[in-house]
């Protein structure tokens, strides 16, 4: 086997166990999963190398924005703004 293709090999093995070991710190560090999710998920990821890892880069995020736990206000209509109302009042 020529030496380059087995650096490139050595290559994309260390990428992917990278990319596996930041996923598996990702999932550990994550406070909201319970530890049998916490233990799926890493199962996930090991044994799917490539795959679980990408999934669980899009599924957990690295920073929570705080928020004031309630739900925003709802945005009021513009007084500009005519709204037909039908006339049921008239009986034919």
């Amino acid at each position: 086997m020529p030496p380059l293709l087995i650096t490139m090999l050595f290559a994309a093995f260390a990428v992917i166990v990278a990319a596996n070991l930041l996923a598996t710190l990702r999932i550990i560090r994550c406070d909201f999963d319970s530890t049998a999710q916490r233990a799926a998920q890493l199962a996930f990821v090991w044994c799917l190398p490539v795959i679980g890892a990408v999934i669980v880069f899009f599924l957990t995020r690295a920073n929570l924005e705080p928020h004031a736990g309630c739900y925003p206000k709802k945005k009021e209509e513009p007084d500009d703004v005519v709204v037909a109302q039908p006339d049921y009042s008239s009986s034919d």
